[in-house]
C-alpha cells in the first residue's frame, strides 16, 4: 500500500525547551553578515537564518516543528531566503533572538536597540533630575563660600 505525502498528517509538537535568550548582536557582527549578503544574496541570507538558529541553541528540526513545517521545507525556505514576511516575527520569537531583523535593519541604514520600559524611562528621568539638583547644590555651595569670604 502506497501512501502519498498529502495523506500524511504531520504532528506539530511545541518546543520541548526554551531557546537561549540573547542580547542584540554587536554591530560589527551584523556588518559581517550583511557583507555576506552583498557577496551572495541567497546564501548570505541563509547564513543569517542559520546563525539565528545556531545562536538559539535549538535544532533546525525544533524550529521547523514550531513553524509547523517539516525540516526539509524549512531548509528549502532558508536556502531560497524566502521565509514569508508574516513568519519572520514568529521565527524570531521561536529562536529567541532578532538577528534576522538586525541584519535587515542594518541593510536599510538603521540600528536596532531595545526600547526602554516605563520603569527604565522613569529611572533615566530621575537620574537626570538628580544630576540637575546636584549641579544646583554645588552652585549654591560656591555662592555661600564666596559670600563668607
Amino acid at each position: 500500500m502506497k501512501v502519498s505525502n498529502s495523506e500524511l498528517n504531520q504532528v506539530v509538537l511545541p518546543l520541548s525547551r526554551e531557546p537561549k535568550k540573547q542580547e542584540l548582536l554587536p554591530i560589527e557582527q551584523i556588518q559581517l553578515l550583511s557583507e555576506k549578503i552583498d557577496k551572495d544574496e541567497v546564501n548570505g541570507w541563509k547564513d543569517v537564518y542559520v546563525r539565528a538558529i545556531g545562536d538559539s541553541g535549538l535544532f533546525e528540526s525544533e524550529v521547523a516543528d514550531a513553524l509547523e513545517m517539516d525540516k526539509g521545507q524549512l531548509s528549502k525556505t532558508l536556502s531560497a531566503a524566502n521565509l514569508q514576511t508574516r513568519r519572520i516575527e514568529e521565527f524570531c520569537r521561536i529562536v529567541g533572538n532578532q538577528i534576522v531583523l538586525q541584519v535587515f535593519n542594518y541593510r536599510m541604514g538603521f540600528e536596532m536597540k531595545p526600547m526602554q520600559t516605563k520603569l527604565e524611562k522613569r529611572l533615566a528621568e530621575a537620574e537626570a533630575e538628580k544630576e540637575a539638583m546636584q549641579q544646583k547644590y554645588e552652585h549654591a555651595l560656591e555662592v555661600l563660600k564666596a559670600v563668607n569670604k
